[in-house]
């Protein structure tokens, strides 16, 4: 006896034949929402971003303004124009700019680490595009400071 085989096809045409233009639509409307919130987290990310780094920029004009505050008042003490307590609530304050600082550079770099991974970029490209801003010190459509005279 010589084995027999048989092919057994079936094809459902209504399934084939069936409208998948409701389908695509709800595809593409999902795609369309993935991107859009991709674009906010990106744009909240990047504006965190800002928002850190000009905090840092003021913590640092911060400590700045408190090392000229207690050279001052250790000049005056010294010809005793200031009390030495007035020096140490300055070296006191100048000492809590100099944190506010540190904290201010690490949320900058924490905002910086979630810009790289909102937009999908290794830490050191992201620098690299963002260098530009840095160097001039702004944002694309801030007025720039006058050049010299």
């Amino acid at each position: 006896m010589a084995p027999s085989y048989r092919l057994s096809v079936s094809l459902n045409l209504a399934e084939l034949f069936r409208d998948r233009g409701p389908a695509l639509r709800a595809l593409e409307a999902r795609a369309e929402a993935a991107r859009r919130e991709a674009r906010v987290r990106v744009a909240e990310a990047f504006f965190r971003w800002l928002a850190a780094r000009e905090a840092a920029r003021a913590a640092a004009d911060g400590v700045e303004a408190r090392e000229a505050e207690l050279k001052a008042l250790q000049a005056r003490a010294r010809v005793g124009a200031a009390a030495p307590h007035e020096v140490l609530a300055a070296a006191e304050r100048l000492s809590q700019a100099r944190l506010a600082l540190y904290r201010a550079n690490l949320d900058l770099a924490l905002a910086l680490e979630d810009l790289a991974r909102a937009v999908g970029l290794p830490l050191d490209a992201l620098r690299g595009l963002l260098r530009p801003l840095e160097e001039e010190g702004g944002t694309p459509g801030t007025p720039r400071p006058p050049k010299g005279p």
